[in-house]
Formats: structure tokens, C-alpha cells, sequence
């Protein structure tokens, strides 16, 4: 058996920032997704591969489960930035 583990999150970010501007005919870009699958794909042509997980950041405002980055600005907000000394 062979299992590949994904970082959806992180590999969606790598393929936003590093693939190149893609638009739909309705100007909604989609180079981020097209990049993904392509990823995914190639991905999957491995002939001893069995298993693939893909797992990605959950973000749901207003519940207990957050983003890394709102985790820490309401951190911030609590205890704000100590002031700078000359």
C-alpha cells in the first residue's frame, strides 16, 4: 500500500502565488485551481500509489475553529504590541 498525504492548503497557496494568471471568459480567475488539479494529477499517474488523503485548513467564522491568522490577531487585540522604547 501506498498513501501520499496532502497539504491541500499549502499546495492551493504554492499554486495561486506560483502559477500563472488564468481567467475564465467571465474574468473569475482560475489559475490557482487549474494549477492544483494539474499537481493532483501528475500526482496520481504514480502506478504503486493505493491511497491519496487531501486535507485543508478549516475556516468558519464565528465558531471555535479559525484560521491560523485569526487565531492570532485576536491574540493581538488582547495584548497589544508593547510600545517602543527609544
Amino acid at each position: 500500500m501506498r498513501l501520499y498525504l496532502v497539504d491541500g492548503s499549502f499546495e492551493l497557496f504554492r499554486c495561486y502565488y506560483g502559477a500563472p494568471q488564468a481567467r475564465r471568459p467571465d474574468g473569475r480567475e482560475v489559475g490557482a485551481v487549474r494549477a492544483l488539479f494539474h499537481t493532483l494529477t501528475s500526482l496520481l499517474r504514480d502506478d504503486e500509489l493505493t491511497h491519496v488523503a487531501i486535507a485543508f485548513d478549516a475556516v468558519t467564522v464565528g465558531s471555535a475553529t479559525a484560521s491560523r491568522g485569526d487565531r492570532h490577531n485576536r491574540r493581538r487585540i488582547r495584548n497589544p504590541a508593547l510600545p517602543v522604547r527609544v
